[in-house]
């Protein structure tokens, strides 16, 4: 191959450089295979992964142990997540199902057919694209649902033996102190996004056989895929194996508030989803706050983003972990923090995702933004964000003019307005009118005044999507540009881009079908 193809060695090495940057890590390694001057390329792996899987373990440790590797390693990403045995459905769904030709469990059988629906659900009407028909192959060639379960058995069976020897929690530890660059913890129960469609590719995920169907595991306090989550009980009351349904976090929280690192930040990454840590856990005292309020305190720490479950709208009676203080003390500990994004999720939000309205029944009440946030506290903030919150308008702009001068943007996203409490576009026209009379971010010249960006949800439910406007908004309150929202709690047609959070492809300008019809992205009416 070398002989042949001399020329192509024979390019400036900037310019190799350049073309290596821009590929995959399979693709690196399809290249070391061509001749020995790419023998020696190297694989650009900054982020590995950890679950309570053999074969993560197994990359984990080897990463680690690599000589020059492990020193570009800057995060750890945690799948939270865990393979069920027993799910929570109904007793019709146990025993075996009736068709001999699978072999397997009926609810096994009913899991793997709601996924099929479900992401022919999500495709709609969408064109084809290459993520479409990549998922479309692995449909065709998918194995029979006996082949599946009894590849669920075995990867079931393989989890039970990594938590009986604690081998995720052994690897998490020594992966500490083996990779010197580290600063970026990231735990989610959501890893495996959806069919065919993960949001972080694992070695365990990667190695699944093509057209692997199976149960969608979420971690935390979740229900499952296709149902609200479980009211959040009190964190006391919880027995082990409950809290063990956080046991990423509980593992993650108490390593770092006990041994040597320069860990700076840690993500809970729910994406967008109703799952969160149980909020109860700040009631009272006790280890896993208390571990958290430790990491916080750390010298080098400096981002934080939590995702938090409650039980209902209720914040007098159900959100009163958040009026308590010790989630505010906790805060207060990252005196350096220049990142903070919190999402707080009710379990009521199943009926929110599909309402028309960003209220929903009566919402009298919400808990004082500074009360949660000692934004005194925060002299060096560069980011703010706040997701699926009860708030009043009030509240929301004098939060805004405590931020720091430090400042860089803002994010607000899904946010519930109580009732007689304001909407959208009346908080953009406050927070126009305080800007223009230098009330608001007074004395910075525009270049330097915070970027705002705004997430509402989509009219027509699909998890993990929104529309988000970002420019408009910023032409609205510092320039002369028209104001984004037309009704209340929804932007004009035209305005903003509908996103998904499990699909990076599925990516559109906020119009009517028609329109989408006309520019590509849906097919034309047969």
């Amino acid at each position: 191959m070398a002989d042949q193809n001399g020329q192509l060695p024979s390019l400036p090495s900037e310019l190799w450089q350049s073309i290596l940057s821009r590929l995959s890590n399979s693709d690196i390694k399809s290249l070391r295979l061509t001749c020995r001057l790419f023998g020696d390329s190297s694989l650009r792996i900054e982020r590995v992964f950890l679950s309570a899987n053999p074969l993560n373990i197994e990359v984990f440790r080897s990463i680690a142990d690599h000589k020059t590797i492990r020193h570009r390693v800057t995060e750890i990403v945690w799948d939270d997540a865990r393979f069920i045995d027993v799910p929570q459905r109904t007793v019709s769904d146990y025993g075996m199902s009736e068709d001999e030709t699978e072999e397997c469990p009926v609810w096994f059988v009913k899991e793997c057919r709601e996924n099929l629906e479900y992401l022919e659900e999500r495709k709609g009407d969408d064109v084809d694209r290459p993520d479409h028909i990549a998922r479309a192959e692995q449909i065709v060639v998918r194995p029979p649902l006996k082949m599946c379960w009894e590849y669920y058995q075995h990867l079931l069976h393989q989890q039970k033996h990594v938590l009986a020897a604690e081998s995720d929690q052994d690897i998490f530890l020594y992966g500490l102190k083996r990779f010197p660059a580290l600063k970026r913890i990231t735990i989610t129960p959501v890893a495996h996004g959806w069919l065919f469609a993960p949001l972080y590719q694992t070695p365990m995920i990667r190695a699944f056989p093509k057209g692997f169907n199976y149960p969608i595991p979420r971690g935390w306090s979740t229900a499952g895929n296709h149902q609200a989550p479980p009211l959040a009980k009190p964190w006391q009351d919880l027995d082990e194996l409950d809290k063990d349904k956080y046991r990423g976090f509980r593992i993650v929280t108490r390593v770092l508030a006990t041994e040597e690192h320069n860990v700076s930040e840690l993500l809970m990454d729910a994406n967008q989803l109703s799952i969160g840590l149980d909020c109860t856990m700040f009631d009272r005292s006790c280890d896993e706050n208390e571990n958290l309020a430790a990491v916080l305190k750390h010298a080098v720490f400096c981002r934080l983003d939590l995702a938090f479950i409650v039980r209902g709208q209720d914040w007098e009676k159900d959100w009163r972990s958040f009026r308590n203080g010790k989630l505010y003390q906790a805060l207060g500990e990252a005196k350096d923090m220049e990142h903070i994004k919190m999402y707080a999720t009710s379990v009521s939000d199943s009926t929110l995702d599909r309402a028309e309205d960003s209220r929903v029944g009566s919402l009298r009440h919400s808990i004082p933004l500074q009360s949660i946030f000692p934004i005194a506290k925060w002299s060096k903030l560069r980011y703010f964000g706040l997701s699926r919150f009860v708030v009043s308008q009030p509240d929301i702009i004098s939060l805004l003019s405590a931020l720091p001068e430090t400042l860089h943007s803002v994010e607000l996203s899904f946010l519930e307005f109580i009732d007689n409490g304001g909407n959208w576009r009346d908080l953009l026209t406050e927070m126009r009118i305080r800007i223009h009379e230098n009330c608001l971010w007074p004395d910075r010249d525009t270049a330097s005044k915070p970027k705002i960006t705004i997430g509402v949800k989509h009219i027509c439910f699909r998890a993990g999507s929104g529309i988000w406007l970002e420019q408009e908004v910023c032409d609205f309150l510092y320039e002369e540009g028209e104001h984004p929202f037309g009704s209340v709690n929804y932007p004009k047609w035209g305005v903003g881009t509908v996103r998904d959070t499990f699909e990076p492809n599925y990516e559109r300008p906020y119009v009517r079908r028609g329109v989408l019809r006309r520019l590509g992205y849906l097919k034309p009416i047969q």
